[in-house]
This record gives structure tokens, sequence and C-alpha cells, in this order.
């Protein structure tokens, strides 16, 4: 049984100087962006130049990771997630 990945919609798609965060995770995650809830994995947001707090989050796996992304002007930041135990 194949598991589906739900589409990702970018905001930042056609945007001239986006400044945009593209984040992936295998499990889901909750993504919180500077302590403001924006939405499930995956996710593509536009967020304002500079650094940013990320925290992914899924209860269900006892999953809780913090990272800082700095984004610059034109720029798209991807990051890409995989907690699945090995």
């Amino acid at each position: 049984m194949a598991i589906r990945m739900p589409r990702m919609v970018s905001v930042c798609s056609g945007l001239s100087k986006a400044r945009c965060l593209v984040i992936a995770s295998s499990p889901w995650c909750t993504v919180t962006v500077d302590g403001q809830a924006r939405g499930t994995t995956p996710l593509s947001l536009k967020l304002k130049a500079g650094a940013h707090d990320v925290v992914l989050a899924n209860p269900e796996y006892k999953i809780r990771r913090s990272l800082s992304v700095d984004i610059e002007a034109n720029q798209t930041v991807r990051k890409s997630l995989d907690f699945a135990p090995e």
C-alpha cells in the first residue's frame, strides 16, 4: 500500500524577489516559524529576508526539531528532513 504525500501549493512561484522557505519532512510535521504556526509539511512559505527560527513537530512520532534558516532577497531555501527510524 503506497502512502500519498499531499500536494504542495507554492506561494513562491512567479514572485519576483521572492524570499521563500520550502520544507518537506517524512513523516509529516507541523511547522512553526518565529513562534507562529504555519501549517504542515510539505509547505512553501514566503518570508521576510533575514534569520528565522523553524520548529518541526509531530507528537505521534515524538519528533521535535529546531533549526535556523537565513533567507536573503531573491533566494529560496529548501529543506527536506527524514525522521524515519533506521
